[in-house]
């Protein structure tokens, strides 16, 4: 900036030699604003260079106690999996400790390059900043390096704990599941046996590579815990499905049972009025028939449909049944009452024969004017008429 305003107020005395005073008061303007740019950066540089310099000795501190401390932990942690455990165990961090070693190097270059542009001689605050960014993206990828070697070294020594629990686990609830399927075997699908079959090899898997010399602790519990879950959710589904077949068997006996009473009722009808349903009667077989082959139904679902079926055969049969005798109990009361009136009609033309007469009421066989009145065998005024028994009129 200083440089700039130098050079503007050189080109504003040229100008104002040669008499061009416009151009020379605009390189004058010019000058002053660099001039006062370059004060401003002048007075700013102190901060400026505290805070670049505060941004190295950070970076700084971090890559020493990354080189000095973190490398070390991390290359024990490294040393302590791989002898203890299988190879496959640690294979995912192996190289991280050389490409942490890599970035920290690659760290160090690039620290130093910053530290000498942000120097007095130099001076180059921005390009210096850019560089410690480098340093720290380096430092943090190195850092998460390491890490995942102590995170390991902790979920191996985790899972080297639960192994044999998980497993003991995943044994008691194939066993759970296997007893339950085998209680109610009739309500379970077949796919569900197989899937338990599965469940029970995984666990032998898991068992077999618990058994090596430097079993792989990770894979052990993740089968395990694997054939547990479809234990537990084999265990669910079959438990479903028999409570399910409860409730399909409980819903064919009610359909049975309605069958049943429908077609008794039935049966009942018919042989009461026997003499009054005519051919209707046939279909009792047919209806008997039906309710017979309910039981032998294959399924609970054709059984229920077989029920339904009688049921619905039966309520017809009674229906048409009872409409018969409906009919010919109408047609009993028309003639009885075709014979009433033909017996009054009768009993009038014949007033003046020795059944009727005045003065002769004690005379004829002690009655007061019809055959079976109080005078007749004791009835009130039809034979039969005082045995009632207490019965509605119904009976």
């Amino acid at each position: 900036m200083h440089e700039s305003a130098s050079q503007r107020l050189s080109g504003a005395l040229s100008a104002c030699t040669q008499k061009k005073f416009k151009e020379g008061r605009r390189f004058c303007q010019e000058a002053v604003d660099y001039a006062r740019t370059a004060t401003q950066a002048a007075k700013q540089l102190p901060a400026t260079k505290a805070d670049v310099d505060q941004k190295l000795d950070s970076a700084l501190a971090d890559l020493r106690e990354l080189d000095e401390r973190g490398l070390v932990l991390a290359g024990e942690a490294f040393e302590r999996i791989s002898e203890a455990y299988n190879e496959a165990c640690w294979k995912p961090v192996r190289g991280n400790g050389t490409e942490a070693e890599n970035r920290l190097d690659r760290a160090q270059e690039t620290h130093a390059e910053a530290v000498k542009l942000a120097s007095m001689d130099q001076q180059d605050w921005t390009k210096a900043t850019e560089l410690i960014g480098d340093v720290t993206r380096l430092i943090d990828e190195a850092r998460s390096l390491l890490r995942s070697i102590h995170e390991l070294d902790k979920h191996l020594a985790q899972a080297k704990a639960d192994a044999t629990s998980e497993i003991s686990e995943a044994r008691a609830d194939i066993q759970k599941a296997e007893q339950f399927i085998v209680t109610h075997d009739d309500d379970v699908r077949e796919e569900l046996e197989t899937q338990l079959a599965d469940a029970q090899a995984s666990l032998k898997e898991a068992e077999s590579e618990l058994s090596q010399q430097k079993p792989n602790y990770l894979e052990v519990v993740r089968i395990a815990r694997k054939a547990n879950e479809s234990a537990d959710r084999i265990l669910a589904e079959a438990r479903s499905e028999h409570e399910a077949a409860e409730r399909l068997r409980e819903r064919a006996a009610r359909s049975i049972r309605s069958a049943e009473r429908s077609v008794s009722a039935c049966k009942e009808y018919l042989e009461d009025h026997s003499s009054d349903v005519g051919s209707i009667a046939a279909s009792l077989g047919e209806v008997v028939s039906l309710l017979g082959r309910v039981r032998s139904g294959r399924t609970l679902e054709e059984q229920i449909s077989l029920a339904a079926a009688a049921q619905q055969k039966a309520d017809a049969v009674l229906k048409r049944a009872q409409v018969a005798v409906e009919e010919e109990e109408s047609a009993r009361r028309r003639r009885a009452a075709a014979r009433r009136a033909s017996h009054d009609s009768w009993g009038t033309r014949s007033s003046g024969s020795v059944f009727s007469g005045s003065g002769s009421s004690r005379g004829s066989f002690g009655s007061s004017g019809s055959f079976g009145s109080r005078g007749s065998f004791g009835s009130s005024g039809s034979i039969g008429g005082g045995r009632s028994f207490g019965k509605s009129g119904g009976w």
